[in-house]
């Protein structure tokens, strides 16, 4: 991976930058505006620097985020008059630099964002639309500050990605990170996680427990679904905010709190207070710094590349290859709402690919799952969704009866041992047991 792109930046900022980058071990790409017509690696950060006339502005820096559209991008403005500057700020960037200026100065703040984002934080933050440049701008400007957070969105649009890539810009590895779902729990145990307790302070307690707030140490705690939290223990989360202490239960001894506080929820925490459910005063303390996950239905320019990471990521985990994916399959999972946002979208790719529909995902395949599944039952399925259903039921059916039958030609050849018939089927011995019940062919095996 090339570390930094430089384009069009003049002396003394290139050098600087290119000596400061390859003395923390990163490789720099620089490039003429004029030849940037194809980039075939990733970056970290691409830095632009700029002096001509508006359209020119426009034109470089919307070619650049084309070619690189997950890299975050820094302006260098230069000999810009008033009109220009609010243009170029307008531009999808991180930061707009005015130069001429001290090149130590430019350098220190261009490279204070590049240490942040060398270890690709947000490159899992997928999507050039609008919306996404917005928030990985954001991640990039709040991840410093250590501020509380909090992160809103509907269910599947990725809130937690978007913690961890908080946390990860700043590259602490050596700090933990405590994810901690607040709905998972029963309120008493929930008090129990958070906080801890000590021995003998309830029925149970054999022992002193740490909570998370004090495993989180110095470092961040995710605080997921924290609309779901019960009222009593808001307020005592409250406490934790405002005085950055705690106790464990049924000790004396007060913790301090040192964790960066990172929440997220998919309820609208105002009308939440509004309706007595939630705490105006954690809400306001909660939310010093406010980040929103839009839906993907307010994104689809990004669903291509969505879909394509995700094929990669669970053609990986599967253990199989990458499925092509076919333009009909894209351009029919854009006329879908997708209610369940990213994950929903990632969970029909992998049923998709786990029902083994060959190399390919097409629109048939996606018409399939969606008239398949009960979730759609209520969406606006096209008319040729039962049709594409059953043709996919019927290439299951055929590939289960051909297995079968090779299992029970195996068995009858293998005398009924099971170990000599896995080898041959290449196998293991576990898995064909499975098949075996699973077919019901129990009646092969000879009982000892």
């Amino acid at each position: 991976m090339v570390g930094l792109l430089l384009v069009d930046v003049g002396e003394p900022y290139g050098t600087l930058l290119s000596d400061l980058a390859r003395r923390h071990g990163f490789t720099t790409l620089q490039l003429d505006a004029k030849k940037l017509t194809d980039l075939r690696d990733t970056f970290s950060l691409c830095v632009i620097e700029v002096g001509k006339s508006e359209h020119d502005v426009v034109e470089d820096v919307g070619r650049l985020n084309e070619l690189a559209p997950l890299a975050p991008v820094v302006i260098l403005a230069e000999n810009i008059e008033a009109d220009g500057i609010v243009c170029v700020a307008r531009m999808p960037a991180v930061d707009v630099i005015r130069v001429p200026s001290s090149a130590d100065d430019v350098c220190a703040r261009v490279f204070e964002l590049f240490a942040t984002l060398a270890n690709e934080p947000m490159s899992y933050l997928v999507g050039h639309s609008p919306a996404m440049r917005q928030l990985r701008r954001a991640i990039a400007a709040v991840a410093p500050a250590r501020s509380t957070v909090l992160i809103t969105g509907e269910t599947g649009t990725g809130k937690g990605v978007v913690a961890r890539a908080l946390d990860d810009a700043l590259r602490w590895s050596d700090r933990p990170f405590v994810h901690f779902d607040c709905c998972a729990l029963s309120p008493g145990l929930v008090e129990s996680e958070l906080f801890g307790h000590e021995k003998g302070s309830f029925t149970g307690a054999s022992t002193r427990r740490s909570g998370r707030f004090e495993i989180a140490k110095d470092g961040a705690i995710f605080l997921d679904e924290i609309g779901e939290l019960d009222i009593a223990l808001q307020a005592k989360l409250l406490r934790v905010l405002a005085d950055r202490a705690y106790e464990r239960i049924g000790g004396t001894q007060t913790l301090s709190m040192r964790a960066r506080i990172i929440t997220a929820t998919n309820r609208d925490l105002r009308v939440e207070v509004d309706e007595g459910r939630f705490r105006a005063d954690l809400y306001f303390r909660l939310s010093v710094v406010h980040l929103h996950v839009p839906p993907l239905r307010s994104r689809l320019e990004d669903l291509p590349l969505l879909a394509r990471a995700g094929a990669e990521k669970i053609a990986r985990h599967l253990g199989r290859p990458t499925p092509t994916i076919t333009p009909e399959f894209l351009e029919c999972a854009k006329r879908y709402s997708w209610p369940g946002n990213v994950r929903e979208l990632l969970n029909a790719i992998e049923c998709i690919m786990v029902l083994g529909c060959g190399r390919m995902l097409d629109a048939d395949h996606l018409e399939a799952i969606w008239a398949n599944q009960a979730f759609f039952l209520g969406s606006k399925i096209p008319s040729r969704a039962r049709a594409a259903a059953g043709r996919v039921a019927e290439a299951i059916a055929l590939a289960q009866h051909d297995e079968r039958s090779r299992i029970t030609d195996e068995i009858e050849r293998a005398g009924g041992n099971v170990a000599r018939a896995a080898r041959r089927l290449q196998m293991p011995r576990t898995t064909l047991l499975y098949r075996i019940r699973k077919y019901g062919l129990n009646h092969m095996i000879p009982r000892d």
